[in-house]
């Protein structure tokens, strides 16, 4: 809890002369008077150990078994009290590494970071299945909460896209070692997001390259979309914005194909549309 900061009056208050110095705190202000502290202090005792008992209640009593811990864990997930079940399933894990259940509690440990909120934390207990565990029945499941929590951390485009690349990687990792799991069509949804984020964020800097009259560097981010992110919807802004960029710095052959490719392959495109009216205008072929 932050501790209320003293306002700052230039020096303490002064004692009117009708009060006693005994009712009085070293600021200058009068205390309570002992009628109205009695009740006051009653309330403060009774919120304090309110709150020890409620601090005690999440988390799993010490003198419990594992089945214990862990049945605890569970009931406090089912209820929907994340923050309790993260603790219960954590002390299980602790306790008893080598469980039948530790596969379970460790998913579950990752359910409940995440629907508190905590994604990073969830991120790292779902790594810790599906990348110790890759032959548990739950690893794939794992590894879609990985790409899930990081998903959920990705920021906003004018930021850094590392949450972003690792929920791509981690959707990209269940394809590759499950392409069987029932999740699959799940991650591949999530992975095309990401990939289709991290390709507008390549266009983004390249753009800012390309009015900076930096073209070379533009040329590289655009290219960097073309080849990593094929799919992505940005590719026929990316392909007019490189055909401008070739013009600039005189690559007349490169800027040629680019628009070949362009007016071609997305002909029905408003970024197709818009360099065959200019280009036209222009006298281009």
């Amino acid at each position: 809890m932050r501790r209320a900061h003293p306002r700052e009056s230039g020096g303490a208050a002064r004692a009117s002369a009708d009060e006693p110095p005994s009712v009085r705190s070293a600021r200058g202000r009068p205390f309570p008077s002992r009628s109205v502290r009695r009740p006051l202090l009653a309330l403060l005792a009774a919120l304090t150990v309110g709150a020890a008992v409620a601090c005690g209640a999440a988390n799993p009593p010490g003198q419990l078994s594992p089945e214990g811990k862990y049945q605890w864990a569970r009931e406090r997930y089912a209820a929907g009290d994340a923050g309790a079940a993260a603790k219960g399933f954590k002390a299980f894990l602790l306790a008893s590494p080598l469980d039948p259940r530790a596969d379970s509690a460790q998913f579950l440990l990752g359910q409940s970071y995440f629907q508190d909120g905590k994604y990073e934390q969830a991120a790292d207990a779902f790594d810790r299945l599906g990348t110790n565990r890759p032959t548990s029945e739950l690893a794939d499941d794992a590894l879609l909460g990985v790409c899930r929590s990081y998903w959920r951390l990705s920021p906003e485009l004018a930021l850094a896209q590392d949450y972003t690349h690792q929920a791509e990687d981690a959707c990209g990792r269940l394809l590759q070692y499950y392409p069987d799991s029932p999740l699959s069509d799940s991650a591949q949804a999530l992975q095309e997001e990401a990939r289709d984020k991290l390709a507008a964020k390549a266009y983004r800097v390249g753009e800012w390259y390309y009015r900076q009259g930096i073209y070379e560097s533009a040329n590289v981010y655009f290219q960097m979309v073309l080849n990593d992110y094929p799919k992505a919807p940005i590719v026929p802004d990316v392909l007019a914005s490189l055909y401008h960029s070739y013009r600039k710095i005189g690559f007349d052959s490169e800027a040629s194909d680019v628009r070949h490719r362009l007016l071609t392959e997305y002909a029905d495109t408003r970024a197709a549309r818009r360099l065959r009216d200019e280009t036209s205008d222009q006298g281009a072929d």
